[in-house]
C-alpha cells in the first residue's frame, strides 16, 4: 500500500469517510504518477488486499469514456457538438431541442432517475438486452424538466443517449468504439474493458443490490 502525499487524504482517512472495505485510485500528471493508494481489502472474507492490479467496476466513470468518444468523432467531421439530437431519433418524443454540447455537459434537461436498476451481474449478461435496456430507459425518462442550455443536472439519461449516437455515427458498437479508441490507448495490456478477464483479480463488490440507488 502506498500512503498518499503532499497532502493528499491518506489510505486510511479515505476507508474511514467512505466506509469502504477497499479502495484504489492513482493521480497522475502528463506520463509522470503523482500520487498512488491502494488501501483495504478485495475481499473482506478472504482478506486479500487491494493491490496496484486489482480491478474494480468502473460504473459512471465510463462517461469519461463517452465523452472521449464524442469529442474524436467531432475532431474526425463525423459530427458538430453544435448539431440537434433531435433529428435523430423519431422514436423519442422530446419536449425541447438540445444539442450534443448539451447533452455531453448534463445540460439537455434530462433528469437522473433514481432508483433505477442500471446495474446487471456478470453471470446476467448473456441474457441482458442491452439495446432494450437503453430505448426502454431514455423512453420512460424522455421528459425534460427544464429548458436546455438554462442549467445543469447531472444525468444517466443524456448519456445513454451518446452512447446511441456514437453507435449511429461511427457505425460499430458502442464497447467496441470504446475499446479500440479509448481503452486500448490507456491500457495496452486488456486490463480495462467490457469483461472481467481475471476473476481472482477482480474486487469483490458489496454495493446491496436492492438499495435506494439501485431498485
Amino acid at each position: 500500500m502506498t500512503e498518499a502525499k503532499n497532502g493528499l487524504i491518506s489510505a486510511k482517512e479515505l476507508l474511514h469517510i467512505s466506509n469502504a472495505p477497499g479502495a484504489q485510485y492513482i493521480i497522475i500528471h502528463a506520463d509522470e504518477a503523482l500520487a498512488s493508494c491502494h488501501a483495504g481489502y478485495a475481499d473482506v472474507v478472504t482478506k486479500s488486499p487491494v493491490s496496484a492490479n486489482t480491478t474494480f467496476n468502473l460504473f459512471s466513470i465510463t462517461k469519461t469514456a463517452t465523452a472521449a468518444c464524442i469529442m474524436q468523432l467531432a475532431e474526425r467531421k463525423k459530427l458538430l457538438l453544435t448539431d440537434f439530437v433531435n433529428p435523430m431519433f423519431n422514436e423519442f418524443q422530446f419536449k425541447y431541442p438540445f444539442t450534443i454540447a448539451q447533452l455531453v455537459s448534463h445540460q439537455a434537461g434530462f433528469p437522473n432517475p433514481i432508483p433505477i436498476s442500471w446495474i446487471h451481474l456478470s453471470d446476467e449478461e448473456k441474457i441482458f438486452d442491452e439495446h432494450h435496456f437503453i430505448s426502454e430507459t431514455i423512453e420512460k425518462n424522455a421528459g425534460q424538466s427544464y429548458m436546455p442550455g438554462s442549467k445543469f443536472r447531472y444525468s444517466s439519461i443524456g448519456y445513454l443517449l451518446l452512447s446511441l449516437i456514437i453507435e449511429r455515427v461511427s457505425g460499430e458498437s458502442y464497447t467496441s468504439f470504446v475499446s479500440k479508441n479509448i481503452l486500448a490507448n490507456i491500457h495496452g495490456d486488456g486490463s480495462l474493458g467490457f469483461t472481467i478477464n481475471n476473476e481472482s483479480l477482480q474486487a469483490t463488490g458489496y454495493h446491496p443490490r436492492f438499495s435506494f440507488s439501485n431498485a
